[in-house]
């Protein structure tokens, strides 16, 4: 994933592959986080507002 997408104006999709998540035992996770930035070594004081939307797992589900 690309950290500088937060910099981008408007609506932007960001797609994470499964064969990221390679070695995850999907049933042992309890707990998800969504966040921007070194994980490794967070720092606090960023500005603006970023709106997380429609997060989905799958395939899309089919309109009738």
């Amino acid at each position: 994933p690309n950290a500088n997408i937060v910099g981008r104006s408007g609506w932007n999709e960001w797609q994470i592959p499964l064969s990221d998540f390679a070695g995850v035992n999907p049933s042992r996770v309890d707990t998800m986080v969504i966040g921007v930035g070194n994980s490794t070594n967070p720092t606090a004081g960023g500005m603006g507002i970023v709106y997380i939307d429609d997060v989905g797992f799958g395939r899309p589900a089919t309109t009738q």
